[in-house]
């Protein structure tokens, strides 16, 4: 048994959710800011047995906009007000998934939401450092398979960026990008800012695969 348990361990820490968090706030949640899942789906089986260790931690749920203002708070203090992904609930929930931003060791529980298509969708904070701390929305199968990820809100903190994403429909968001880029102007010698913008609909198909038309892209 023991022997067991050394190898249940070891295997753990091989996964995408093996980085120790860096602090704990279950401890320090406002439970007064919190909001329990009520009235869940039936899901199914597998699903549930992943669902059920982890729904009390989420504040929020069925978001239909997504935005940098409802990010400012918990990223400006560290995640205060929501709870961090321990190591054990997130190899149980992701396992050794990661996607662009990494694993999900770092982050937060954020939003139960609603069912798309036969996928069931969680958001998460994810942690992948000071400048930037991405909202992910995560697509799980009825087997509790993760399917796919993307962000739906980001906090650039450096340059001031955004992304702010709203469902125009079941399955498809209006994206909007915004951040600064910084050039230099020979002439009077100084940096200037220009603002940007870029438009995009990110349409979740019934595969799973995410497919993205940009709309616009401009400066400012």
């Amino acid at each position: 048994m023991k022997l067991l348990k050394y190898i249940s361990i070891i295997l753990l820490f091989l996964t995408g959710c093996n980085a120790a968090h860096k602090n704990s706030l279950k401890e320090e949640n406002n439970l007064d800011d919190s909001v329990l899942i009520e009235g869940a789906p039936n899901y199914f089986v597998a699903l549930q047995n992943k669902f059920d260790s982890i729904e009390e931690f989420f504040p929020h749920q069925h978001f239909k906009k997504y935005d940098c203002s409802l990010l400012e708070r918990y990223v400006n203090l560290d995640g205060y007000g929501l709870t961090a992904i321990d190591s054990l609930n997130c190899h149980k929930v992701f396992g050794s998934y990661q996607n662009e931003f990494g694993g999900f060791n770092q982050g937060y529980w954020f939003s139960f939401e609603r069912q798309i298509h036969d996928f069931y969708p969680i958001t998460v904070l994810q942690y992948i450092g000071i400048a930037e701390r991405p909202l992910v929305m995560v697509l799980f199968d009825k087997h509790g398979d993760i399917v796919n990820s993307f962000p739906v809100a980001d906090f650039y903190g450096e340059s001031g960026g955004c992304l702010s994403s709203e469902f125009l429909n079941d399955s498809t968001l209006l994206q909007n990008y915004e951040w600064h880029e910084i050039s230099y102007d020979a002439e009077t010698n100084k940096d200037t800012i220009e603002i940007e913008y870029k438009t995009q609909h990110l349409t979740i198909l019934s595969s799973g695969e995410i497919e993205i038309k940009e709309i616009k892209n401009r400066k400012k």
